[in-house]
């Protein structure tokens, strides 16, 4: 396993009741304006270590884990990724 930063991000106002909340993302938040407000702190994150991020502006918060591509949020949410506790 190896670690990637990131950040924790927390929506606490939004056009939508169901998009707020607290998640992942390796992009820091930018939403703040007329419907939106959040902040986010910087995190750690364990990955395998054939991990790879996809960088491009067309598929933020994508990874290649073991040749196949994942939205971070899918890969926490099937333990693939884990968010270290106080790093």
């Amino acid at each position: 396993m190896k670690t990637i930063d990131a950040y924790r991000v927390t929506v606490t106002q939004s056009y939508r009741m169901d998009e707020q909340g607290t998640g992942y993302s390796l992009q820091p938040w930018q939403g703040d304006g007329r419907y939106y407000d959040g902040d986010c702190q910087p995190a750690k994150l364990s990955v395998p270590d054939d991990t790879e991020i996809i960088d491009s502006p067309e598929y933020p918060d994508w990874l290649l884990i073991g040749g196949q591509a994942y939205h971070l949020s899918e890969a926490i949410g099937l333990r693939l990724v884990k968010p270290l506790r106080g790093a």
